[in-house]
């Protein structure tokens, strides 16, 4: 939760007064890092830094897609209740009350957030939600509940429909950093 509120007050300055990309991404480095150090897993070098990588990864991609009505709160609310379930069925209780937590708030923003929107995450709400999909991922493959696959598959649509569009405008040198 430390990590997800440092996450929210640099993005509220970016929100506010506007922040450089590389202090953003420095930050996500930096909460990233802090969560393989300090979280669940414990990890060798080359695949904690392939962790960091998709945590940031996570972060990134929940801010880009905000901006589509309904997208960001509907693929929270299917996630983490799939988290859940499956943390659930290995009792991990922490992380099940940390998903279902996640998709609750998910789904009250989603009331808000179908067309047409009257609320949008905005980095200070897209950038934790992304963090969280990111290390609650790593807890649950780390803890035994999923295989490391299993993020990937859940916001499979979200994360391919991101991923295609950031790689698509970098082969092309579009500003890829742009919603």
């Amino acid at each position: 939760a430390g990590l997800a509120m440092l996450l929210f007050f640099v993005s509220y300055l970016d929100d506010r007064i506007g922040l450089p990309i590389l202090v953003r991404f420095t930050m996500h480095a930096v909460v990233s890092a802090a969560w393989l150090i300090f979280g669940p897993a414990s990890l060798p070098l080359l695949l904690a830094w392939i962790a960091a990588f998709a945590i940031m990864w996570w972060i990134n991609l929940y801010n880009f897609m905000d901006g589509a009505n309904g997208l960001a709160g509907g693929m929270g609310l299917i996630g983490f209740l799939a988290y859940a379930v499956a943390a659930a069925s290995r009792d991990m209780v922490p992380l099940t009350l940390w998903s279902l937590a996640l998709a609750g708030a998910s789904a009250g923003f989603l009331l808000f957030n179908f067309h047409s929107a009257r609320v949008f995450l905005g980095d200070c709400g897209s950038v934790p939600l992304g963090f969280f999909v990111g290390a609650l991922g790593l807890w649950g493959w780390s803890g035994g509940a999923w295989p490391a696959w299993f993020p990937f598959l859940v916001f499979a649509p979200f994360f391919l429909d991101a991923t295609v569009t950031l790689l698509r405008r970098m082969i092309n040198g579009e500003k890829f950093w742009r919603a």
